[in-house]
């Protein structure tokens, strides 16, 4: 991400906001169902960008900026992030 410009109010709020997402729909909500031991988890596409939209929709109502392009794929990229290290911490997968 060489020479990107992220917003960095964009940015902080994200990292408070996307846990809290994660936390609310438990770890199961973005795994694929379909795929199951002893395949290792996959993410399920829609979730994230589903949660990714919603994200973006809260921060351009608090900030009062558009979320652009790059606001997006960083806000996956961070979902990413978190969701490996959940999966890595041995978070639960079932659903609740």
């Amino acid at each position: 991400m060489a020479g990107v410009i992220v917003d960095l109010d964009h940015w902080r709020r994200a990292r408070r906001l996307l846990p809290i997402l994660v936390d609310r729909h438990g770890l199961a909500f973005f795994l694929d169902e379909h795929v199951g031991f002893p395949a290792p988890p996959v993410l399920h596409e829609g979730r994230l960008q589903r949660c990714v939209d919603v994200a973006a929709g809260w921060l351009e109502r608090r900030s009062g900026r558009q979320v652009d392009d790059v606001g997006r794929d960083t806000l996956l990229g961070l979902l990413r992030q978190l969701l490996l290290q959940r999966v890595l911490m041995g978070a639960s997968q079932q659903k609740r």
